[in-house]
């Protein structure tokens, strides 16, 4: 049995049983993300976790959109272990195909992300409230699972050497894969 927890509108929670579902998970963390979804252990409700057939590897989610125009069926966004999207909305299989293909190896990437220079050792670092005077930095991700990954400098300087921050899920919203324009 999995316990999905909603946040109902008059802000109570409220949970419920979705069965043996590979793609829920029993949580109590409930936040209201960046687009308003309601992210369950780092996961957006309506996600759906996407197996590699080969090996049953998770490689990515497929984010359900509403049918444009007539009815075209459904179309999924294809996204990578952090939220970032792979590719523009497309069937079920031409999303699965993305994943396939660039799920696990988009997360190689370097990413951007808003930082101090130099990050911490002590691994108290917010990536989600930045400060004044962060600047935009080049880092990698290092760690990852469900609820959370952990990223460093890519060209860290000596006194960053072994300084790692963690960033919950999903990030989409604080790393971004090319560098930002600055204004």
């Amino acid at each position: 049995m999995s316990l999905v927890y909603r946040l109902s509108p008059d802000g109570r929670s409220e949970s419920t049983d979705v069965g043996d579902c590979g793609a829920k998970t029993s949580t109590t963390e409930i936040c209201l993300g960046s687009r308003g979804w309601c992210y369950i252990r780092g996961v957006a409700e309506q996600w759906i976790a996407y197996h590699r057939p080969s090996d049953g590897e998770l490689t990515g989610y497929l984010s359900p959109e509403a049918p444009e125009g007539a009815a075209n069926g459904q179309r999924f966004v294809p996204l990578n272990l952090i939220g970032h999207p792979l590719g523009d909305p497309g069937t079920r299989l031409e999303s699965e195909s993305v994943l396939d293909d660039r799920g696990l190896t988009s997360l190689a990437n370097y990413w951007w992300v808003l930082s101090p220079r130099p990050f911490p050792v002590d691994h108290r670092l917010d990536l989600r409230d930045p400060q004044p005077g962060w600047e935009w930095r080049r880092i990698v991700i290092v760690e990852l699972d469900k609820t959370e990954c952990v990223v460093r400098p890519a060209l860290p300087y000596p006194e960053e050497e072994g300084a790692t921050a963690t960033v919950t899920l999903p990030a989409d919203d604080i790393l971004r894969v090319g560098p930002p324009h600055t204004q």
